[in-house]
């Protein structure tokens, strides 16, 4: 891999911590849930190439799952990490949803019981 790759990988990994350790401190569950979810997507990035190349090898081949092709497998797990990342999107959105709701209903009620 080159270093760019490797530092971006680095940075990426240090963001989603950062971003976990900052949801934990506010109890924001649902962003913590992402940072969870995107850690996990980070760390099946860095392993998938471990086990695609076992999937190349000739004896493994031919005990894919369902007589699935190699590339139908790929697309599968493509597949499987994009759904994941759109899970934890929507978990996102509707817990910053959910607060941004709360705080709006909060200054109405401090808005109606100061007059």
């Amino acid at each position: 891999m080159s270093t760019v790759i490797v530092m971006g990988t680095i940075a990426t990994f240090i963001a989603f911590v950062v971003g976990l350790v900052i949801c934990k401190k506010f109890a924001f569950v649902e962003g913590m849930i992402f940072f969870g979810i995107m850690l996990l997507l980070e760390i099946l990035t860095l392993l998938a190439p471990l086990y695609m190349n076992g999937m190349l090898d000739s004896s493994i081949r031919n005990t894919l799952p369902d007589n699935m092709t190699l590339g139908e497998l790929v697309t599968l797990y493509s597949i499987f990490r994009q759904t994941l990342r759109l899970v934890g999107f929507l978990i996102l959105v509707a817990g910053l949803w959910k607060r941004w709701n709360r705080r709006r209903s909060d200054e109405t009620n401090d808005l109606i019981q100061s007059k």
